[in-house]
């Protein structure tokens, strides 16, 4: 593609030369090329998204003389973030973005990826389902919640996701005492394609007393397919047997196709930071 274009110019740039422009063209060729094309996006290769210690970050991008800086607190990135010289290991939860640079091309979009250390896992934390999967998605129930296995986009790819229309979906989680735990969180998929929506309302519960909870508008229009990180603050006073409370949105809203019927609810994993 780019030797195609680069052989365009050269040919405008030779017609325009007896006309006594080849200087000044030579200079438009050069800053055409280095104006028209944008560095790909870099590749992330993650060991594990959800980790117990620490994750170990790859970044590449196989063009030569190009750079790579990230920062990992969710600022914007560049030239002056730090730069990529090798395998990043990563022992907290981090907000990971990275972008490219090279001298003749535009920079890449910048790629974000978030990584999340857990802390209550198997021994720390027991999960209870209480409210059943849909049978044609079932994924491996409480183990599907706890495994540190993300699913991806692609719902019916393996047992990763379990699949829900439910008015409501209930999770009792039982916590070792004395386990110092701050942020629950939930993985979710949307995609508005397959009538997958993100719920509407997170509710915690102790007792049946309301700890914390987390309210997420309808959307207004599509949004692209994605896999979220839902989150509730858990307050440091909190006993060791709590209840989430997922609520699904009532009705898929009216722009889309299967407006007034319930959208599915989908879940991969829940744990604590």
């Amino acid at each position: 593609m780019i030797r195609g274009l680069v052989f365009v110019f050269v040919i405008w740039a030779t017609s325009c030369s007896t006309s006594g422009h080849s200087s000044s063209m030579s200079e438009n060729i050069s800053f055409a090329q280095a104006e028209a094309f944008q560095l790909s996006t870099p590749q992330l290769m993650i060991d594990s998204i959800l980790f117990v210690e620490n994750a170990e970050v790859y970044l590449d991008l196989d063009v030569e003389g190009v750079e790579l800086f990230y920062t990992l607190d969710g600022a914007a990135v560049s030239k002056k973030s730090k730069k990529y010289i090798g395998p990043l290991e990563i022992d907290a939860s981090t907000e990971l973005k990275v972008k490219a640079f090279h001298p003749e091309y535009l920079p890449s979009k910048e790629v974000l990826q978030k990584v999340f250390k857990v802390k209550a896992l198997k021994k720390g934390m027991k999960i209870h389902l209480q409210t059943q999967a849909n049978k044609n998605y079932p994924g491996e129930g409480e183990k599907s919640l706890q495994d540190l296995k993300k699913g991806t986009l692609n719902f019916r790819e393996g047992k990763a996701w379990s699949g829900f229309q439910a008015e409501e979906v209930l999770i009792d989680i039982d916590l070792e005492k004395g386990l110092d735990v701050e942020r629950l969180y939930l993985s979710v998929l949307e995609d508005h394609g397959s009538w997958i929506f993100s719920p509407h309302r997170l509710e915690l519960y102790e007792d049946k007393k309301l700890l914390a909870f987390s309210e997420y508008k309808k959307p207004e229009q599509a949004q692209p397919s994605e896999i979220k990180f839902l989150y509730l603050d858990v307050p440091p006073k909190k006993g060791s047997h709590l209840r989430l409370k997922i609520i699904p949105f009532s009705e898929i809203p009216s722009w889309h196709p299967g407006v007034g019927t319930k959208p599915w609810f989908f879940m991969d994993e829940l744990f604590f930071e």
